[in-house]
Order: structure tokens, then C-alpha cells, then sequence
């Protein structure tokens, strides 16, 4: 039967409208044209008709744009779907198979959508510009759409690299401003940077979609932590940085301790850029922090360089007294088991003393593990009376030092040597050991010892 009214014919108490051919035999009830549901428009050849649905494989299909009130969704066309509508719920159901729905602004939607008088719906992925994003409850209005408990992926333009993810964020995007925002939803939610190894759980993301460029805040808990290293990740405590998609490059900002090796480095307030496989470029004027529970050494004014496998080497200034310039290292390194060792070498005519009693010249050493330097040089006891002592060689770590040359002590005459140890007023800080036959230093001690004998 063909349909002799050009304007179609209503069906289902005016709910929708079909027009062109209609059959009715032993193979069913269907129709070969057109049907009208809402604002959409509908061809195919074989519309199967149920008492309350009518379900169908289309030929076309079109949407058209509505923003009437609290009523809103986009225009959508396509070709071939799979749909059904419910008649009694005056619900469409949409599949799409070969090709996606094409809506907004070069964007296209594959997976399921749902059509009724709240709104349109949506199930699967949505494909903006080069990034995608993959959701169970996507809402769909005329210029804007809304995504919960979505995750957001930006591609790199190359293969199949991905250069951003977000996942369990709920997602925004807005077609006019050309902006999509991205939120948290839970603990849960992570920050993916494939291509610079690194992840984060900052909670707030914002994408300018023709700018290329992603802007990423936080609060005082969150983190972004390398993962190109397994058993060494450096941890970065901030609270903003932008990523740039087409250079591929993070740049962190308010960056408040950058937690690698057995380190801890408080940068200044600038940018620290993170490149592609992790490369980290050189920060400079920052405070290197070793701590533990039982002590703490701290590198000032440092140029920190980032290597590879996380490692790191660096050189700044240790001060160690208001009176003293402050000792140069210009070697610091972390070793592959992320363990720190500097290395410092002192002049004579630097002018270098310890505690009161001791001029010293020569290489310092500190390592992690220890909580004192290690002094391998020369030595000289300073005194008030102005006795110019040799100098004597030793290594030791502070707390205790054993000459290894009696002899430059023994130049001088018993009588002085008594009067530089015991004095007073001279307060040396040596004293001698009769049993072990050696003489010891008290640093950083006003103690003396009256008998050179205890």
C-alpha cells in the first residue's frame, strides 16, 4: 500500500509519521520510506512495525537541533544505525555499525545513544579534534555536552601515541567558547603523560582546544610522579602546570619539594619543564635537602642536572657557619641504588677552620647514610698564644680524628706541645690516649683536658 498524502500518515496516536510504501503479509507488517520521531528524520527500507515499537536499519538518519527550554540536544546525522523506537515510552534507541554520528563541530559519537523528551543520551565514544572521550553517560545538548565518570584521552598525531589521559573524570565541553573542563571525581582519578612517562592526581584540568594546550591545577595534596624509572620515581609536590600538546612538554609551576633519590630539592619559584622521556631540564639556584630522622644535611644556591634512569648530579654550597663563606661541592651524585655522595676539595688558602681549635685544607666527602663529613687533608691546631703548629695529615669524619703523623705533633717540644694541649685559656681540643698511644680531637667542643693522661 503506498501512502497518498504526501505529508505522510500519523502512527501510534500521532507520535510519529510515516510516509511511501507499506506492507503487510505472512513476512509481517513493515514499511519501506520514511518516519518522523520528534525532530528526526528516517529512511529505510524495511521499518518493522510492532504495536507499541518500531524498529529498523536505517538507510539515513537525521537530528535536528533543538533548545527549547529545559529541552536541548545537538543536530546529528548519519547513514546506517541500528534503531528502535519504543511507542508507548516515546523512546528512540540508536546503535550505530559502520559509521559514526557526525554532531557539533568536527566531532562523531560511535556507541549507543538514547532520544526522548529529556534530552539525548549517549554511550560510548565521542571523537573531538585529535582527542576522544569515552563515557556510559554522556548528555548531549544543542552547543554543549557533559560526560560523568568519563576518561579523556588526547593523541599525539603519530601511530597510536597518546600524549594526555584523564580517567574517572567528569568532562565539559563547550562548542562555542571551543574549552572542555575535566574534574575529579574521587581519589581515584589519574593523569597519564605517556609519552613523558609520568602520571599525577591533580584533580582539575582545563583544555583550550585551539590553543593546544591543557592547564592542570590542584591543591596542597596533590603530585606528579615519573614512571619511566620503577624502582626510582621522582615526585614532584605542586599544585599547577600546563601541558603543551603539540611540543609535548609539562611545565610545572609552584613547585614546592621535588622528592628524588634520597633527596628532597626546593625549587624556586620558576618553571621546571618536563620533556618527552622524562628529561627534566636544569634547575638552577635550589636547596638539596638529605634527611633523616637523626640528621640533616643541606646543599644551598645548587644547579641540580637530571640523568637519565632518575639519577641526578649536581654542585652548590654547604654553610656550615655564619663566619664562613660556606664550603663549595662541586660534585653531587646520586649512585643507581639512589644513594647521595658529594665531594668538596678545600684550599689552604681558603681560610678553612673547624670548631675553634683546627685549620683545615684538603677533600671533604659526605654521604648520605653518614651524618658526618669526612675529612681526608691536612690539619693544623690553632691556638690563641700564636704557636704555629705544622700542619698533619688525617682522615676522620668530625666526631673523631687520628693523627696519622705523631711526628709533625713531636717537632715540637714536650713543653709546648703540653701547653697547646692543656691550656686553658688555649682550649685545643686535643688530648692524647696513653693506651692506644694516639691523640683524638673534642671539635666543636669547649671541653679541655688538663691531663694529658684521661
Amino acid at each position: 500500500h503506498y501512502v497518498q498524502d504526501p505529508k505522510g500518515v500519523a502512527i501510534y496516536d500521532g507520535k510519529a509519521v510515516f510516509n511511501n510504501k507499506i506492507h503487510l503479509s505472512n513476512q509481517g507488517f513493515y514499511g519501506d520510506g520514511s518516519l518522523n520521531f520528534m525532530t528526526t528524520f528516517i529512511e529505510s527500507k524495511k521499518l518493522d512495525f510492532y504495536p507499541d515499537s518500531v524498529n529498523c536499519i536505517t538507510r539515513s538518519f537525521e537530528m535536528l537541533a533543538v533548545n527549547e527550554g529545559n529541552l536541548s540536544y545537538p543536530y546529528v546525522t548519519v547513514d546506517v544505525l541500528s534503531m528502535r523506537l519504543n511507542m508507548e515510552r516515546c523512546k528512540m534507541l540508536l546503535k550505530t555499525i559502520e559509521h559514526p554520528m557526525m554532531m557539533y563541530v568536527n566531532s562523531d559519537f560511535s556507541g549507543l545513544a538514547r532520544l526522548d523528551s529529556t534530552g539525548f543520551f549517549g554511550n560510548g565514544r565521542l571523537n573531538v579534534e585529535k582527542a576522544k572521550i569515552d563515557s556510559k553517560y554522556f548528555t548531549f545538548k544543542e552547543m554543549d555536552l557533559t560526560a560523568d565518570s568519563s576518561k579523556f584521552t588526547v593523541m599525539a598525531g603519530f601511530g597510536n601515541s597518546e600524549s594526555f589521559v584523564a580517567t574517572n573524570y567528569r568532562s565539559a565541553i563547550d562548542y562555542i567558547t571551543r574549552h572542555g573542563s575535566f574534574q575529579g571525581i574521587d581519589n581515584t582519578s589519574r593523569l597519564r603523560f605517556p609519552l613523558n612517562k609520568v602520571n599525577s592526581n591533580l584533580s582539575n584540568v582545563e583544555w583550550f582546544i585551539d590553543n593546544q594546550m591543557v592547564a592542570i591545577t590542584g591543591d596542597e595534596r596533590s603530585w606528579l610522579k615519573t614512571t619511566n624509572v620503577k624502582t626510582s620515581v621522582i615526585d614532584f609536590a605542586l599544585t599547577q602546570c600546563d601541558f603543551d600538546l603539540t611540543s609535548f612538554v609539562i611545565s610545572a609551576y609552584d613547585t614546592k619539594v621535588i622528592s628524588l633519590a634520597d633527596v628532597k630539592i626546593n625549587p624556586p619559584e620558576r618553571i621546571i619543564n618536563i620533556r618527552r622521556d622524562t628529561k627534566i631540564d636544569t634547575i638552577q639556584e635550589v636547596a638539596i635537602s638529605i634527611v633523616d630522622k637523626d640528621y640533616k644535611h643541606k646543599f644551598e644556591e645548587a644547579t641540580v642536572y637530571f640523568d637519565e634512569m632518575n639519577r641526578y648530579h649536581a654542585h652548590g654550597f654547604m654553610y656550615y657557619s655564619n663566619k664562613h663563606k660556606g664550603i663549595e661541592f662541586a660534585d653531587i651524585h646520586s649512585d643507581n641504588k639512589g644513594f647521595t655522595t658529594a665531594i668538596s676539595h678545600v684550599r689552604e688558602d681558603d681560610g678553612f677552620t673547624i670548631g675553634m681549635h683546627f685549620n683545615f685544607y684538603g677533600d671533604l666527602t659526605l654521604t648520605a647514610e653518614e651524618k658526618n663529613l669526612i675529612f681526608n687533608g691536612d690539619f693544623q691546631i690553632k691556638t690563641k698564644c700564636g704557636t704555629d703548629y705544622k700542619w698533619f695529615k688525617s682522615k676522620h669524619n668530625i666526631k673523631e680524628i687520628i693523627i696519622s703523623d705523631i711526628n709533625d705533633l713531636s717537632k715540637h717540644s714536650d713543653k709546648t706541645l703540653t701547653i697547646a694541649l692543656n691550656d686553658l685559656d688555649h682550649n685545643s681540643g686535643v688530648f692524647y690516649d696513653p693506651v692506644k698511644k694516639r691523640f683524638y680531637t673534642s671539635f666543636m667542643s669547649e671541653e679541655t683536658y688538663k691531663n694529658p693522661n684521661k
